[in-house]
């Protein structure tokens, strides 16, 4: 393949735009022609995955466990579940499944990268699904992450979608559900998240990923540390926290990889108590 767009006889990828990361090509054709090659549910909305490699690359695992290079340079992957704030734990049983499945919720600070994260042994298959009150015309939902391991699901043979079973659709209706009461519990029946919330919205841990190609741990490192404090490349031996600096002490266990209850909607319980003090 030539790399060379068809139609328009433009390349179809933008090695100019950051010297460190491959793009998908955006002139004034393709954006007056979004609605031909997005999918439509992504036609007003614009995550950084979508046309950015190396963002892909830095969420395309849900616990990532290796190194990504891209052009000569490292992808610096995330642990997405560490980089919310305000992180509440709910769950979905789906229909002949014995056990329900957590779902992860908390804000991000970013602009554009919010909604759905959908994971299926251990790799994404769908980002920042928009559903519930993400999908109505109005601000509702705007920085919320919802991510949750569909192992139960059936995926595309390009690992991009799920097949549209029933299953599925019953996955994303949950999750709209789930989404619209994680909003309410914050921000109640605002429009818009207060602004209070929006000046806290940093990671309620900062997780880091040792270097050391023979360990590759990420650990959680002491709260009055912020990020951008963290040297270029950080070792287990940097660790403020004694207990886990060395490479040859296991990872700490992550409380959100752990069987949780789901959170208690008090939100429903104040809204039914409003609802019975009115009759």
């Amino acid at each position: 393949s030539s790399g060379i767009n068809a139609e328009y006889g433009d390349y179809e990828f933008d090695f100019t735009k950051d010297s460190s990361d491959i793009c998908i090509a955006e002139d004034e054709s393709t954006m007056e022609n979004r609605s031909l090659f997005v999918r439509q549910d992504r036609i007003n909305t614009n995550p950084t995955t979508d046309y950015s490699l190396r963002d892909y690359c830095a969420i395309l695992f849900l616990r990532p466990k290796m190194q990504i290079f891209l052009r000569e340079k490292k992808v610096k992957t995330r642990l997405i579940k560490k980089s919310l704030s305000k992180t509440l734990v709910d769950s979905y049983k789906p229909q002949g499944m014995d056990r329900a499945q957590k779902i992860v919720f908390g804000f991000t600070p970013e602009t554009d990268n919010y909604g759905i994260m959908m994971y299926y042994r251990n790799r994404l298959i769908r980002s920042y699904v928009r559903v519930g009150y993400q999908t109505k015309p109005n601000n509702m939902g705007t920085g919320v992450v919802g991510i949750i391991e569909c192992d139960y699901l059936t995926p595309t043979h390009n690992k991009q979608d799920f097949d549209n079973n029933k299953q599925y659709r019953s996955t994303l209706f949950a999750l709209a559900q789930k989404l619209n009461d994680y909003w309410n519990e914050k921000c109640g029946d605002l429009d818009h998240a207060p602004d209070e919330l929006v000046r806290e919205i940093v990671p309620d841990q900062l997780w880091v990923q040792c270097e050391n190609p023979r360990c590759l741990k990420w650990r959680k490192v002491p709260a009055h540390i912020a990020a951008e404090d963290l040297p270029e490349k950080w070792f287990c031996k940097d660790n403020k926290d004694l207990m886990y600096a060395s490479c040859d002490i296991p990872m700490e266990v992550d409380e959100l990889e752990q069987d949780q209850e789901p959170y208690i909607k008090t939100f429903k319980k104040r809204y039914k108590h409003a609802l019975l003090n009115v009759v």
